[in-house]
């Protein structure tokens, strides 16, 4: 009667497991977005609402004639807002230029607000006015930050 042919099994299995492991950790490994994909996910994210925020600061000038335009900037602010809050970022410095460009979009809603308190008082809408293209400018720096930091490496 020859013997049972059993010594193959096991490392067969262990051949198995090793490779469904291995499948696991390469899955893994490929969801994980690069720095790149994050970065170009967040420029894509932000280009559009920067240029609306632009425009709709630049109409500010008209603010006394047209107070929709002050609906408009805080509409432009609060949708980019929640768009680029939607974004998941793992990437540190990343998470910290959204932050700041989140922050930037907070200030002119809180600018938007404060223009429509204002009523039409000249000197205080001047002065808003003035913040608003000190925001789009800090923008502008955040910006120039993160297309630096996305053109190094990936």
């Amino acid at each position: 009667m020859p013997p049972p042919r059993q010594p193959l099994v096991v490392p067969a299995r262990r051949a198995l497991r090793l490779a469904a492991l291995a499948l696991v950790a390469i899955a893994a490994l490929g969801c994980a977005k690069s720095k790149r994909e994050h970065c170009d996910t967040l420029i894509d994210t932000i280009n559009p609402h920067t240029q609306a925020l632009s425009r709709a600061v630049e109409k500010l000038a008209s603010v006394q004639t047209d107070a929709t335009v002050v609906d408009a900037l805080s509409k432009v602010a609060t949708d980019a807002d929640a768009s680029i809050r939607g974004i998941e970022l793992t990437d540190k410095r990343l998470q910290s230029l959204a932050a700041a460009y989140r922050e930037q979009l907070q200030t002119a809603i809180a600018l938007a607000d404060d223009i429509a308190a204002a009523d039409g008082k000249t000197a205080q809408l001047y002065g808003l006015v003035n913040a608003a293209d000190a925001l789009i400018a800090r923008q502008d720096e955040i910006l120039a930050e993160l297309n630096e930091y996305c053109a190094t490496g990936s």
